[in-house]
């Protein structure tokens, strides 16, 4: 047997004999009661193009059939199904369909345009949509125009600055379009008016699979702005160079809206031509999809990029937490895919809106708060948490020297090595021990909740770190650095989750 993904530690391997298999085929999928599959085609942030961030999700209740999985970003799409098909034996992940063509790439193609159905993007950065774009050409032999579906923002993002006929040609169905996709607007934190009991808000995804999507933050934009233009350049929208787009209103969230324009004089009606441009600082919009298999009610996440609340100006973590929290009780949710882009030696100011092992823990203590709250029934009166105005992130250590001091001088214990076949799949499922409630000392937490040694609050969650970048030097590989700094803190917070980063191509079962 053989794992590709990796994983720390002894109490990591024993949380995945109790709560599944591991096994190197997997045609009929294993699990009585249905579930997910999760295929990585691109599991990293880059810099490297043929493994940036996409993945594909399918209900193994369903059929293999036309529109029977969902894309989850598509930095990486048709490459990544043609690595996939071309490194398994017995077409790995996609055992069980029928391939109609001899080669790899014939067979891709097929997949992508038949068997993908909608494409969910989580925000329109070029490391999470590339693959999709490029892909488009041969979705002219489809049957009807591929799907995406993202936040409004999201849409505006594409129609205004990728298929505008400069950067790629309209290929959409509005505006005149070629017609080749169309686009879904996802409500914002789901529709109300869409789902009954656990499944409220959710909106259909494929055969299997339900939605509902949450808007995050990922870092902050600063732009400036003119009005004053040249007249020489008339083929430039000059509305375009002044403004933000009004199409996509929600893309910046101003921290101070009379920032957004240079004051114009009262008698000509112009910024007097000493002013220089104002800068709008604002966040991108980036999101989380929950993802729930109907038949069986288990439950992912999948984040897009995204930054720790403690140090946003726009914080809209916890709202996802809070979603979250009552689905781990209930042994719902089983597993977030996050990214954790650079290792603890990474300072806030160089982050660019992502996390780091440091953060992430903050984070997922948040989430394990939460929980230990509603398991007990708490009602305590919460401790003031600093705002991110004020100064020092919430959680950080002192200093870059002690934040490495608590990660890399432990040891690293290495389970399986990174690099192997890549159609393996990973069984993820719930351990069937109980949490133990109570217990002396508990470790109070800024929420005012905590848990004692022996609960262990997100056990049976298991976390996929991707969007891991990789800084293409001949040291210890950055993911095992920040695998191991991970994996460290939460055995220090004794949370209880497993810690995993997935390889491309792997084939994840939960």
């Amino acid at each position: 047997m053989m794992a590709t993904g990796k994983g720390v530690g002894n109490e990591t391997k024993a949380a995945s004999k109790a709560g599944g298999v591991e096994t190197e085929t997997g045609p009929a999928l294993g699990i009585a009661n249905g579930g997910l599959q999760v295929i990585v085609l691109g599991p990293s942030g880059g810099p490297c193009e043929d493994n940036i961030t996409g993945m594909l999700v399918r209900s193994t209740s369903a059929s293999w059939g036309p529109d029977s999985m969902i894309a989850v970003d598509a930095g990486t799409l048709l490459c990544g199904l043609k690595y996939v098909l071309e490194t398994s034996d017995d077409n790995g992940p996609f055992a069980g369909m029928v391939m109609p063509y001899k080669t790899a790439k014939a067979n891709a193609a097929h997949i992508l345009r038949e068997t993908v159905g909608p494409v969910l993007v989580t925000h329109a950065h070029l490391d999470h949509i590339s693959g999709f774009v490029v892909n488009t050409p041969i979705l002219e032999a489809s049957s009807g125009p591929k799907r995406l579906t993202a936040l409004p923002s999201v849409i505006a993002a594409f129609k205004e600055h990728m298929f505008n006929e400069v950067l790629w040609p309209n290929l959409t169905d509005e505006d005149g379009g070629a017609g080749l996709i169309t686009f879904q607007r996802l409500v914002e934190g789901g529709n109300p008016h869409m789902g009954r009991d656990e499944e409220k808000g959710y909106v259909r995804a494929c055969e299997g699979l339900m939605t509902r999507c949450f808007a995050v933050s990922h870092g902050r934009c600063k732009q400036g702005y003119q009005q004053q233009h040249t007249t020489s350049t008339p083929d430039i929208n000059p509305r375009r160079l002044s403004m933000p787009s009004s199409a996509d209103p929600t893309m910046f969230q101003l921290d101070d809206p009379t920032l957004s324009m240079p004051s114009l004089s009262p008698a000509t009606g112009q910024a007097p031509s000493s002013q220089s441009p104002r800068e709008v600082y604002g966040t991108v919009e980036s999101s989380a999809f929950f993802i729930r298999d109907h038949p069986s009610g288990k439950e992912i996440i999948i984040f897009g990029d995204i930054e720790p609340d403690s140090v946003s100006v726009h914080p809209r973590n916890r709202r996802v937490w809070e979603q979250a929290a009552p689905k781990i009780i209930s042994s719902a949710l089983r597993a977030i895919f996050i990214e954790c882009s650079y290792d603890d030696s990474v300072s806030d100011e160089y982050l660019y809106g992502h996390l780091c092992p440091r953060h992430l823990i903050a984070e997922l203590k948040v989430l394990a708060q939460l929980v230990a709250k509603i398991k007990h029934g708490a009602d305590r009166k919460r401790k003031r948490v600093p705002s991110p105005t004020e100064e020092g992130p919430l959680d950080e250590p002192t200093s870059s020297k002690q934040r490495k001091g608590r990660t890399r001088s432990q040891s690293h214990a290495k389970d399986t090595p990174r690099k192997g076949r890549p159609s393996t799949v990973t069984f993820v499922d719930k351990p069937s021990s109980p949490l133990v409630a109570g217990g002396e000392g508990p470790d109070e937490t800024d929420d005012g909740i905590g848990w004692s040694e022996k609960e262990k609050p997100l056990e049976g969650l298991t976390i996929f770190l991707i969007h891991i970048k990789d800084d293409m030097s001949e040291d210890e590989p950055v993911a095992d650095r920040i695998l191991n700094e991970v994996t460290n803190l939460a055995i220090t917070e004794n949370l209880g989750c497993q810690i995993r980063v997935p390889c491309r191509g792997e084939n994840i079962l939960i």
